[in-house]
């Protein structure tokens, strides 16, 4: 029974001695202080490597870069050349000039399109009919003609002609509504904008349209004086067709002509004369007690001597 006790108390003891010995390492390491923090790595900045104006696209050539400690980098800085190449300038911009966000339009935006457009072309909108669903049909990128209707007057007169004309071929559609061949899913809105963008589009639904500048000045005398209809065609169909023009009546042939009558003109109305009184002079004559009174015409009585 002994030698069970005494062999317990040293196991319990051994124990002890090993707890002792686990605290002691673990305040042993505590004591060493915390691991060294990494030193903090430079960053990389955009430069601009050389003087560029507002609306200019960025490309490669256009920027520099320079290597520079975290803390004097300015907030907005760009670090990487995807964030610069192919973006669009709003300012204008010095050599050496640290490119950042507040540089350059946001992506998607209007100036994007606007900075697109080669030289002499022009982008031209053109309302459409929102009862045509033509907006659900087009997207950006695709190729339209451009249709014109009018009433027009032959050279000998008479009744105006409505006319249909093909007045453009194979132009291209570079936006419909807010969606461009640049940002071809549109703006990214917040859901009141959404539903704000919407309504304008289902209140005036429009379609622009590339062209140079004799067919903007076309297209624009064309929706002032008659009506503008899109049709949209294979983007690969080279051939320019042949149309020439479509009067209303050459869809009708067998109908016969009924010519207008005339409005009839209205009878003159009859003149009644206005005649003057005839001045006349009246007196009286007693006879045997009796009286007259007399009225005699004053031209006449003059004309007889009898004044």
């Amino acid at each position: 029974m002994k030698w069970s006790i005494v062999g317990l108390f040293g196991l319990g003891l051994v124990a002890a001695i090993c707890a002792a010995v686990l605290v002691a390492s673990m305040q042993g390491d505590g004591a060493q202080g915390p691991a060294a923090t990494p030193e903090a790595q430079d960053v990389t900045l955009m430069l601009a490597a050389h003087d560029m104006q507002a609306m200019q696209t960025v490309t490669e050539g256009d920027i520099s870069n320079r290597a520079v400690s975290p803390d004097i980098a300015p907030e907005s800085a760009l670090i990487d050349p995807v964030q610069v190449i192919g973006r669009v300038l709003i300012v204008p911009v010095t050599t050496g000039q640290v490119l950042t966000r507040e540089h350059f339009a946001p992506d998607g935006s209007n100036a994007h399109l606007a900075a697109a457009l080669a030289s002499g072309l022009r982008a031209i909108n053109i309302p459409v009919n929102n009862s045509m669903g033509i907006e659900d049909l087009l997207y950006p990128g695709c190729y339209v003609d451009v249709l014109f209707s009018t009433d027009v007057r032959s050279d000998g007169g008479g009744a105006a002609q409505p006319v249909s004309v093909t007045l453009l071929q194979k132009v291209q559609v570079v936006a419909v509504g807010d969606k461009t061949i640049v940002a071809p899913d549109g703006p990214v809105y917040t859901e009141d904008e959404a539903l704000a963008a919407q309504s304008m589009r289902n209140r005036s639904p429009r379609v622009t349209l590339l062209v140079d500048a004799n067919q903007a000045e076309a297209l624009n005398l064309a929706m002032q004086e008659g009506a503008i209809s899109l049709a949209l065609r294979n983007p690969n169909d080279m051939v320019a067709s042949g149309a020439n023009g479509t009067l209303l009546a050459s869809l009708l042939p067998d109908m016969p002509s009924r010519p207008v009558a005339p409005m009839p003109i209205p009878e003159a109305p009859t003149v009644v004369p206005v005649v003057a009184p005839v001045p006349t002079w009246e007196t009286v004559i007693v006879r045997g007690g009796k009286r007259e009174t007399k009225s005699f015409n004053i031209d006449d009585a003059t004309l007889n001597g009898d004044g």
